[in-house]
C-alpha cells in the first residue's frame, strides 16, 4: 500500500478533529508517488478520492479536504506522476493511460486504507476529464464521480498553424515539454489565489506534447462514449471559465446516468473550489453527494 512518510493533526473547529498522513505510495514499476490521506476523527461516512489538474498538485486542496471531513468524508489524494511530490521519483506522462493508472493507484491505496467504505472519485480540471475517461474504462473502479470544470474542450482555440507544428513534434517526440501559457489570473476571482499559484514552488506550467494531444482527442472522443457511464456523476463548470470550455460540459451532461446532475455557475472562473461563492458551492456538492448515497441503502 505504501510507506507512511508523516502524520500531523490540526483543528478545524474547536470540535473537529483532523488527521493528516502523507504517504510514499508505489507503482508496479517501483515509481515512488506522494499520496495523501484527510479523515475525520470520527467514523468516515464515505471516502472522495481526489485528483488535481495539470501542472498543479494535491496540496492545493487542503482547504477544500478540510470541507469534506467537516462533513463525515475521508479525503484521499495523488500527486499525479510529474507533478508535486511525485515529479522527483516521475516522468512526465506522454499519454492518458498512464494517469489513468495513477488514478488506479489512487483507488487501490484508498480502498486499503478504508476497506468497505464507498469510494468517490472527484477529478477537476485535466482530472476532471480523467475522471470520466477513468469511468468508461473501468466500469465499477467508482461508485459516484464528481467531475469540476473538466478537461473537454479548451475555452481558447490556438491557431491551426501552433496545432499543425506541435502534432508534429508530438508524433516524433511525444515527451518534448513545453509551455502550458496558462494565465493564473484566470484561475479564480478571489483575491490573492493567482499570487499563490504563481509563488507555490510545487506548481509548473509545462506539459509534453503527447499528452496535450492525448487529452484533446480524448475530450472529443469520449461525447461517443456516454453511453457506457452508468455512474452517477455530478457536473461543475464556470460560466465564466476562461480556461476550459463550460459548453462542452453542457453538451456531454445530456443522456447521463441518472441521478447525474449539471450545474453551471454564473459568473465563476476555472477554480470553483477557490471562488468567493465556494460556501455556496461545497453546499451543493454535499447535498448531492448526500442524495446519492442516500439511495444506495
Amino acid at each position: 500500500m505504501g510507506k507512511l512518510k508523516k502524520i500531523r493533526n490540526f483543528t478545524i473547529s474547536k470540535k473537529t478533529k483532523v488527521n493528516f498522513a502523507e504517504y510514499t505510495w508505489y507503482s508496479k514499476n517501483k515509481h515512488a508517488y506522494a499520496g495523501y490521506c484527510w479523515t475525520p476523527a470520527n467514523d468516515v461516512k464515505a471516502v472522495i478520492c481526489l485528483v488535481h489538474g495539470l501542472g498543479e498538485h494535491s496540496g492545493r486542496y487542503h482547504l477544500w479536504a478540510e470541507r469534506f471531513i467537516s462533513e463525515g468524508y475521508a479525503v484521499a489524494a495523488i500527486d499525479l506522476r510529474g507533478h508535486g511530490k511525485s515529479a522527483l521519483t516521475t516522468k512526465n506522462a506522454v499519454n492518458i493511460q498512464q494517469l489513468l493508472y495513477d488514478i488506479h493507484l489512487l483507488k487501490v491505496n484508498a480502498a486499503a486504507l478504508f476497506p468497505e467504505k464507498t469510494l468517490i472519485l472527484y477529478g477537476h480540471s485535466m482530472g476532471g476529464a480523467l475522471a470520466l475517461n477513468y469511468l468508461v474504462a473501468h466500469k465499477n473502479g467508482f461508485r459516484k464521480v464528481i467531475a469540476t470544470s473538466p478537461w473537454l474542450e479548451l475555452t481558447f482555440k490556438p491557431s491551426w498553424i501552433k496545432v499543425f507544428m506541435a502534432r508534429l513534434v508530438s508524433l516524433v517526440y511525444p515527451a518534448f515539454i513545453s509551455s502550458t501559457g496558462l494565465n493564473p489570473e484566470h484561475l479564480s476571482r478571489s483575491h490573492g489565489v493567482a499570487e499563490q499559484y504563481r509563488n507555490d514552488p510545487l506548481v509548473h506550467d509545462k506539459i509534453t506534447a503527447g499528452l496535450f494531444f492525448n487529452l484533446q482527442r480524448a475530450g472529443k472522443a469520449i461525447f461517443n462514449k456516454r453511453h457506457k457511464i452508468n455512474t452517477p456523476i455530478l457536473l461543475m463548470h464556470g460560466a465564466a471559465d476562461r480556461i476550459t470550455s463550460p459548453d462542452a460540459t453542457r453538451r456531454f451532461s445530456k443522456n447521463l446516468a441518472l441521478n447525474s446532475v449539471l450545474k453551471i455557475w454564473s459568473d465563476c472562473f476555472h477554480e470553483l473550489h477557490n471562488e468567493p461563492e465556494q460556501d455556496e458551492i461545497f453546499a451543493f456538492m454535499s447535498q448531492w453527494l448526500h442524495g446519492v448515497l442516500n439511495n444506495d441503502r
